[in-house]
């Protein structure tokens, strides 16, 4: 009885995120355009974040490199998941990412003030946390349903995978500084700064990995732990996937508020250095280059 009252609290409390998250996930036209609002709203933030940080780098790369360099922040923790459990990359399945992505990258207009990384922080915790959630879920589910016994079966490989698909972008934008005129290897800013900060995107995708697995019951691990302590509780799944993903991503959209508040409201030194460590990479390119 109490089990129950406490499921039908946490779904009546997250059940307009929830409605949220399932009309951002209905496709905009069932036959001219059938590809819904969560693709474009990630593409047009990774666009006006990759756009300033070109802007600050000198803005002088061509379309392509500019494309490809937009493409590769954006889909890098999809990409790099599914080589990592073998699987075929979703955005190579078919052209509409790429039509989706490239067309809202390119129609994206090049204002001469873009919004700053603290304005988009600031503004966007829910949406990003949203979108961040949708793609750890997926990993999970792809581990979950894997062909590969060794990998359905593991509980750690969830985790790994929820860091990859939440952080796999940034870090490949980073350590090839793909917003800069010329491409060069450079180290990650979690490794550089190896700090809880830094890495939030790391451990965070892994937090919210486990959260999702355990509402949605992805593997038994979650029963035999959380039995320990709530032993009236069910093995099957303790919320539909739709609030399962509404309540991770409240959670995540908690953590983001706190990444913000600390990065760029706190005057802490070592938060200052994280700040600016995109813009410090961004501005040395172009002292070099001038």
């Amino acid at each position: 009885m109490q089990y129950t009252h406490m499921i039908s609290s946490f779904h009546s409390l997250i059940q307009p995120l929830s409605s949220f998250l399932e009309y951002l996930s209905i496709p905009i036209h069932p036959i001219y355009l059938p590809i819904s609002l969560l693709p474009f709203l990630h593409a047009a933030r990774i666009s006006i974040a990759y756009r300033s940080l070109n802007s600050q780098a000198g803005g002088e790369t061509t379309v392509m490199a500019n494309l490809a360099g937009f493409l590769l922040m954006a889909w890098g923790g999809s990409i790099w998941s599914h080589l990592f459990l073998s699987l075929p990359i979703p955005q190579m399945l078919s052209f509409k990412p790429l039509l989706a992505y490239g067309i809202t990258h390119l129609i994206i207009p090049d204002i001469s003030r873009l919004p700053t990384l603290k304005t988009l922080d600031s503004f966007l915790p829910l949406i990003d946390a949203l979108i961040r959630t949708t793609a750890i879920a997926a990993g999970v589910e792809a581990c979950r349903t894997h062909p590969v016994s060794a990998v359905s079966e593991s509980w750690a490989i969830q985790l790994f995978i929820g860091a990859i698909s939440s952080s796999g972008g940034g870090i490949s934008a980073q350590a090839l500084r793909v917003w800069e005129p010329n491409w060069c290897l450079a180290r990650p800013s979690f490794l550089q700064e190896g700090t809880m900060l830094a890495g939030t995107d790391v451990w965070s995708g892994a937090l919210i990995a486990a959260i999702y697995g355990a509402l949605t019951a992805s593997h038994p691990s979650y029963h035999h732990f959380l039995s320990k302590y709530f032993p009236y509780i069910s093995p099957k799944p303790i919320l539909p996937t739709v609030d399962a993903k509404a309540l991770s991503a409240f959670i995540l959209a908690v953590i983001y508020c706190w990444r913000t508040y600390q990065v760029h409201y706190i005057s802490k030194p070592k938060n200052k250095k994280i700040a600016l460590s995109f813009k410090r990479v961004a501005s040395n390119s172009k002292s070099k280059k001038e």
